[in-house]
């Protein structure tokens, strides 16, 4: 997609792409706006279970809808003190156009590599009750190799996470072994997180006796995990897990690391129980997708024609949606 891809309905017009279940990265550079300021304008990241790619660009709307806040001083204000409140798992739409190099009747061979440039024009928090269906997965005999991609997010349970001298993590269950940079999981906490005290303005807070929402249907249940995060007196309270009115506090989390047999959180959003089971369906359908992406021949080359590519896939306009089809299985 970084280049042509030799198939008109994609490359003569700018076309629109929709990618559900995937992690937006909290803007990084030194500005957030355009050169003029008159409007928010950043390149930002999009992970997925396939990988990441970090050349997206992202309008005002867009970032002011995700992140939940009001206007374009708001969100410059937040970027600025180092808080985040882009979700964990976004649904997006994607216009690819195509760089124009002239008006040639026809194309020269440096036409011929022209590059794609990516904006999100339309972003969203998933709704966890949105799955992906079979459509997805039929989406996969579109998709060029990503074998060396490690940078991918992938949802797990807590025990199918294992230590990789190479990688931050490699994710292990009985259909496939990945390695990766970043997981997703879901937790319910039934206590208090701690917090100690670093440095000036820094804590350590540890939350012990976690145990995994994925592995409540098997015998991992009683298996109880401890979680690491680093934090500010600013955004400490983002992080705890403390339940509420002796409920069980349920929270969506990344983890970045694995120290011994404790992880290293580094995104925590707080879920209710129902939200919660909502996103645990989601996530047994996504373990399921990522094993069968990656059963495929991984020296097959794909290539794109006028009667097969992403142009003839079944759509969806319904932002976070699958298309409809049988569940996965």
């Amino acid at each position: 997609m970084r280049a042509n891809s030799n198939v008109k309905a994609i490359d003569d017009n700018p076309t629109v792409w929709q990618l559900n279940w995937v992690e937006v990265a909290w803007p990084a550079g030194s500005s957030v706006c355009r050169n003029d300021g008159q409007a928010l304008w950043f390149k930002t990241a999009i992970t997925d279970i396939h990988g990441s790619k970090d050349d997206v660009w992202m309008d005002e709307r867009s970032a002011l809808t995700l992140s939940g806040l009001a206007s374009k001083q708001a969100f410059i204000e937040t970027w600025e003190a180092g808080d985040q409140t882009f979700p964990i798992m976004s649904s997006v739409k994607v216009v690819r156009t195509l760089n124009q190099t002239g008006g040639a009747s026809q194309p020269s061979s440096a036409e011929e590599n022209r590059s794609a440039k990516f904006v999100i024009v339309q972003a969203e928090m998933q709704p966890f009750h949105e799955a992906p269906t079979q459509a997805s997965l039929d989406l996969d005999k579109y998709r060029r190799d990503d074998s060396d991609d490690t940078s991918r997010i992938l949802p797990v349970a807590l025990h199918m996470i294992k230590g990789s001298p190479c990688y931050a993590f490699q994710v292990t269950n009985d259909l496939f072994t990945l390695p990766c940079q970043r997981v997703v999981a879901l937790i319910v906490s039934s206590e208090k997180s701690r917090s100690e005290a670093v440095g000036t303005d820094g804590f350590k807070l540890t939350t012990k006796n976690v145990q995994c929402v994925m592995a409540d249907d098997d015998t991992h249940l009683a298996a109880k995990y401890t979680l690491l995060a680093t934090c500010t007196q600013d955004n400490l309270a983002a992080y705890r897990l403390d339940p509420v009115r002796g409920q069980k506090q349920y929270a969506m989390i990344t983890i970045t690391a694995k120290i011994n047999e404790d992880f290293v959180v580094d995104q925590v959003q707080l879920l209710n129980q129902e939200t919660a089971m909502q996103a645990k369906a989601s996530f047994k359908k996504l373990i399921i997708l990522t094993h069968r992406t990656n059963e495929r021949d991984r020296k097959r080359e794909v290539e794109w024609t006028e009667a097969l590519s992403p142009a003839s896939a079944k759509k969806c306009r319904v932002l976070g949606r699958s298309a409809t089809d049988r569940d996965l299985s």
